[in-house]
């Protein structure tokens, strides 16, 4: 729980790392969907992406991805610090279309687990950031989460936040929901699709089991990992 205000809290439960899984990928293997954007009209590689991406099949075709990459673990919504991302699944028969979709769907994975952690039920996510610019990410989350997704306008929303909060205190706002009236607008929205939600349901039970099921190898890994590194020829 994180403080807002003089009566207010904010239930904070957020995975450490989340966009900067597609920024890992793309630095380590996205030299091919570099050069494939290039030589598209107009040459955007993350328009370039989505379209790929929409063509490549829901689930990725069985690989899933944890996006557990943080140095430090994972801290949401269970806390880790040897936790540590992989891709399962995967076979010879799958290519990077796969791999980079499942990273999509990873991240989507990892915020509805979450989200389903959270006792208060929640209805309608709103998105921010880099991945909210891409309009099959924002669907593939609306369906991975089963929940209505809402894209605002703008960037910057805790600053944003913050000066809605300055603004109640100094009487320029009534209420946050009079600030946010005044100074929120949406662009885009999106609603799950019924068949894609309940076929990403089958696939989030697998993510969620996988997870389970490695916890304690983490920490095994971590034991090996740390005398390798001291190890010497």
């Amino acid at each position: 729980m994180i403080p807002h205000g003089p009566d207010s809290w904010i239930r904070g439960l957020g995975m450490n790392c989340c966009t900067p899984n597609v920024d890992w990928f793309l630095r380590e293997f996205g030299e091919p969907f570099r050069s494939e954007a290039a030589a598209q009209p107009g040459g955007q590689l993350f328009s370039y992406l989505d379209q790929k991406i929409a063509q490549t099949p829901i689930g990725s075709g069985g690989v899933i991805f944890h996006g557990y990459l943080a140095p430090g673990g994972e801290r949401a919504p269970f806390v880790k610090p040897s936790a540590r991302g992989s891709f399962n699944g995967l076979t010879g028969g799958h290519d990077r279309w796969h791999m980079l979709r499942s990273v999509y769907e990873g991240v989507a994975y990892g915020i509805r687990d979450c989200l389903d952690a959270i006792p208060t039920p929640v209805d309608t996510v709103r998105m921010a950031g880099g991945g909210a610019n891409s309009p099959v990410w924002s669907q593939i989350f609306a369906d991975v989460l089963n929940r209505r997704i809402i894209i605002p306008a703008g960037t910057e929303f805790g600053a944003k936040g913050a000066a809605i909060v300055g603004g109640v205190g100094l009487g320029i706002y009534d209420s946050y929901e009079a600030g946010a009236d005044a100074t929120v607008t949406i662009t885009r929205e999106y609603e799950p699709n019924p068949q894609r939600a309940a076929l990403y349901s089958e696939f989030f039970e697998v993510y969620r089991s996988l997870r389970a099921s490695t916890v304690d190898v983490w920490d095994q890994l971590q034991s090996a990992t740390r005398k390798a590194s001291v190890f010497v020829a």
